[in-house]
């Protein structure tokens, strides 16, 4: 039997934020907010001829002034589950391991993640807990001109 399972890029994007840099100063004169680069890039990878897993490694990189960081994640998606492994780095700022957890159902989409500091925090911080719930909505056929992109549920 021939296997058809191919690689999908289904992320790939770059963010400016914060261009008009404005004034954050409460109590000095002028603190203006700097710019943030972000940029991102994943893949959307097939594991089974039904295509019910999905494997998606990922990649985040963050700058703004000084700091940087680093993301790289990899989640697996099959049938309503979905779990994942994340690693933050920054060299400025130390860096944490990620566990996520999530399921969906019909348009919804629920997760738990919890983050561990590896860094020198992790004495102090006992870790970080995250819920989140997600809405998918569906625009109506030949209201847009967009192509469908194909993404993980969390």
């Amino acid at each position: 039997m021939q296997s058809n399972i191919l690689l999908t890029w289904y992320q790939r994007g770059i963010s400016i934020s914060h261009l008009t840099q404005p004034n954050v100063a409460f109590i000095i004169d002028d603190a203006p907010l700097p710019i943030k680069y972000t940029a991102n890039f994943g893949a959307m990878i097939p594991l089974d001829e039904l295509k019910r897993t999905y494997l998606y490694p990922s990649i985040i990189y963050i700058s703004q002034q000084s700091y940087a960081q680093y993301n790289f994640g990899l989640d697996i998606e099959h049938g309503i589950i979905t779990a994942g492994f994340w690693y933050r780095y920054s060299p400025t700022n130390g860096d944490a391991i990620i566990g996520l957890i999530g399921l969906k159902f019909w348009r919804f989409r629920f997760a738990y993640s919890y983050d561990v500091s590896t860094s020198g925090l992790s004495n102090y911080s006992g870790g970080a807990n995250e819920l989140s719930l997600a809405y998918l909505f569906r625009s109506k056929k030949g209201l847009t001109t967009a192509r469908r992109v194909n993404s993980p549920s969390f």
